[in-house]
């Protein structure tokens, strides 16, 4: 695009208090190296009054996510097209125009006790070494700017099961922090991380490419699955299986991961799996694939259970 030419900027315009949405079309003067965020600005600039967040412009603070052409996007670093879409981030309410209520939210993954908890006062400079930071560094980029939320199918608002993968990085962030004293596994197994569904959406639009699903939400499992109250059971039942069976046995996971009671009150579901060939009485283990997952658990670290 040519400095001065025509472009086309599409807004949803939200009042406060309301649900009807509408979407304005402007055409404003491309520039040089515009982004989406010059674009709104220069909308202002013009009197419209467009209501958006942004404050550093430089990828670091997250305030400027909102949608772009269908994808979230931190507009301060997306380039201005020829024609540009904007809306606010899925799955949040919307308080007018491109601004999504945080606050809600910020208050659920507080509850996570998103914090350093130790009875020690350390050495200055405390001494650290990279291995030991290793679990958590990365976890560190995170700007909280809440486009992995807006895109998981998991998370059903505010008050639902799962907290969505913005609340689990801060939370795993301190859990894996080697100077770290808490006990989360309470805390953590109340959270709903099993809800998770391992889709891998939220790293794909991370916008700092964090492995949300891999360096956080996995290492959070493991720490559910010790809680006190066994609710987070699954993915140890889920290894245990595996290793018991070689392929997936749905019928004894189900047991092994919610107990022989629920199993009983779920017996027409069970019944049906067996029916239409969903699920076997008895798996035929095959001897040269069971080696194959003994080693697979001996070169994880985990000590044979027979």
């Amino acid at each position: 695009m040519r400095e001065g030419e025509k472009i086309i900027v599409k807004v949803r315009r939200q009042e406060p208090g309301s649900s009807e949405t509408t979407f304005s079309t402007y055409e404003v003067p491309y520039q040089k190296d515009m982004r989406i965020i010059d674009a709104l600005n220069s909308l202002n600039a013009l009197g419209e009054n467009v209501a958006f967040r942004w404050f550093c412009s430089s990828k670091k603070c997250g305030a400027c996510a909102m949608k772009v052409n269908g994808v979230p996007r931190l507009t301060c670093w997306e380039a201005a097209e020829a024609e540009n879409v904007i809306e606010p981030l899925d799955n949040y309410e919307v308080l007018r125009d491109l601004i999504v209520n945080r606050e809600a939210y910020q208050k659920r993954y507080l509850k996570l006790k998103p914090h350093v908890e130790r009875t020690y006062t350390a050495p200055f400079p405390e001494p650290l070494k990279h291995a030991d930071m290793l679990g958590t560094y990365k976890l560190m980029d995170c700007i909280e700017c809440g486009i992995c939320t807006s895109v998981c199918p998991a998370y059903t608002g505010i008050d639902g099961a799962f907290p969505g993968p913005w609340a689990l990085v801060q939370a795993a962030k301190f859990a894996r922090d080697p100077r770290d004293e808490m006990n989360r596994s309470k805390d953590i197994e109340d959270s709903g991380v099993d809800y998770c569904m391992s889709c891998y959406r939220c790293e794909e639009v991370c916008p700092v490419e964090i492995s949300i699903v891999s360096e956080a939400i996995e290492p959070l499992r493991g720490i559910a699955a010790r809680g006190p109250e066994g609710k987070a059971s699954f993915p140890l039942a889920f290894a245990q299986n595996v290793r018991d069976n070689v392929y997936i046995h749905s019928a004894s996971l189900y047991v092994g991961s919610r107990g022989a009671f629920k199993a009983v009150k779920s017996l027409s579901i069970a019944l049906q799996m067996f029916s239409r060939g969903k699920t076997k009485l008895y798996i035929k283990v095959d001897k040269t694939a069971q080696r194959v997952i003994d080693a697979l658990f001996r070169a994880a670290g985990q000590k044979e259970v027979r």
